[in-house]
């Protein structure tokens, strides 16, 4: 009697690799990983280092062009103030508050928070 033999060809080829070849397999993505792990860490000790200030002061410079656009000027300045108070080498946020200022009629305060 002939009998059938089901044999899985993927089986049968990972048997007749030698167990340095199965090890060598494993070892070339070991690299990445630690490459991978170590790029995170990187990444998490930086934001904890940096305090994230960086993101605080992005997520309130587009709360501040929101606050312009939706026409409230005095809330807008009450947030540049905050910018300016937290951050105070933005120059960018002084000529805003000048606008600002500007906008609400005060000319003569505008133009002294230009100089």
């Amino acid at each position: 009697m002939n009998a059938a033999v089901n044999v899985d060809p993927a089986a049968s080829i990972e048997s007749m690799r030698s167990p340095t070849t199965r090890i060598r397999s494993v070892d070339r993505s070991t690299p990445v990983l630690a490459v991978l792990f170590a790029l995170i860490a990187a990444f998490l000790i930086g934001n904890l280092a940096r305090g994230d200030d960086a993101d605080d002061a992005a997520a309130l410079e587009r709360r501040i062009v929101r606050t312009f656009a939706s026409g409230d000027h005095e809330a807008a300045l009450v947030l540049v103030d905050r910018y300016i108070a937290a951050w105070p080498d933005a120059p960018h946020m002084r000529y805003n508050r000048a606008c600002g200022l500007a906008l609400l009629g005060r000319s003569d305060e505008a133009a002294a928070a230009l100089m």
